[in-house]
């Protein structure tokens, strides 16, 4: 049985999802919600299909196997961490062209769902060690990164980030440093403040002429937390 991605919202235009997607959705939201609960080690189809109000055959319909279903977890984490911020009402779409507005994004994705964090943990310990899970997120990386090269690509272009910058380097640079951020913070929540390493990876990117060294050791303004003040 073919493996399904998690289906994502319909653009302008675009097909509105199926009575299929929307079950496979629901069983993929029934499985986050219980890999965060509980671990992967504690992943079971029959909780799963009872979690979504449906039986097991069902389940097994759209995902024939235990490992079917974490690819397709693998798949729903992707499409969470492309995700952004809803516009508000009557606000036109911001087309920012800087790493800060990615990260901003990255960061609204992991406090709008705080759940988040735990599943992705789970997820990056069993592709250790699972061929069919380490292959799900080598993809989920490589459209990752693709995603931001192209960002970094059209950033330079507009003049805001370092025109000398490999932007395939790049994104592995800012891909790997929300991931790794992730990871501590998913351990240690208190463990530094996003916006603070932000702030020093944004002026790193920036153009020569406009770069400036903080000076006497002063701490830069955290404008996002998604953490308690320490």
């Amino acid at each position: 049985m073919k493996r399904s991605a998690a289906p994502s919202a319909p653009r302008d235009g675009a097909t509105a999802p199926t009575t299929a997607d929307l079950r496979r959705e629901q069983l993929l939201d029934a499985a986050f919600a219980l890999v965060a609960e509980r671990g992967l080690e504690g992943l079971r189809t029959r909780d799963v299909a009872a979690r979504a109000g449906v039986n097991v055959a069902t389940l097994h319909y759209y995902f024939a196997s235990k490992e079917d279903l974490i690819v397709g977890l693998v798949d729903l984490v992707r499409a969470k961490f492309t995700a952004r911020p809803p516009i508000p009402a009557g606000a036109k779409p911001r087309q920012e062209l800087s790493i800060r507005a990615h990260l901003d994004a990255a960061w609204w994705v992991f406090t709008s769902d705080p759940r988040l964090d735990s599943v992705l943990l789970e997820l990056v310990s069993r592709s250790s060690r699972d061929p069919v899970a380490r292959e799900a997120f080598r993809t989920l990386h490589d459209d990752w990164n693709r995603i931001v090269a192209d960002e970094l690509r059209a950033a330079a272009s507009a003049g805001t980030i370092r025109s000398d910058l490999d932007p395939i380097a790049g994104a592995r640079v800012v891909t790997s440093y929300i991931i790794g951020a992730r990871l501590q913070l998913g351990v240690n929540p208190m463990a530094f403040v996003p916006s603070d390493v932000d702030d020093e990876l944004e002026r790193l990117l920036r153009p020569a002429g406009e770069r400036q060294a903080r000076k006497g050791g002063g701490a830069p303004t955290a404008r996002i937390r998604t953490s308690k003040s320490r």
